[in-house]
C-alpha cells in the first residue's frame, strides 16, 4: 500500500466517523427540541459517552492516542459546560 492508498482510507474512516458523529448530534438535538427527551436525558447521553471514552482511553498506551481521546473528551464536554 503507498502512501496515497493510505491516506485515501484514512479519509474514508474520518469521513465516516463525521457523518456518524453529525446524525447522532442532530439526532439527539432533534429529540430533545421535540420534548421527546429532557434536557437531563440529554446530560445522561454526553455523561454516558464521556464514560465510554474514558473506559476506552484507559486501555490505550499509545500516548499519542490518548490525546485523542482527550479531543474528543473536550468536544463533548464543551456543550455540558454551557447549561
Amino acid at each position: 500500500m503507498d502512501i496515497e492508498e493510505l491516506r485515501e482510507r484514512v479519509n474514508n474512516v474520518t469521513a465516516s466517523d463525521f457523518v456518524s458523529s453529525a446524525l447522532i448530534s442532530a439526532l439527539i438535538g432533534n429529540l430533545a427540541e421535540r420534548g421527546v427527551i429532557s434536557d437531563d436525558d440529554t446530560r445522561d447521553i454526553y455523561d454516558a459517552a464521556l464514560l465510554s471514552l474514558e473506559e476506552e482511553a484507559a486501555k490505550v498506551a499509545d500516548e499519542e492516542l490518548r490525546e485523542v481521546y482527550a479531543n474528543a473528551r473536550a468536544i463533548i464536554e464543551a456543550p455540558l459546560k454551557e447549561t
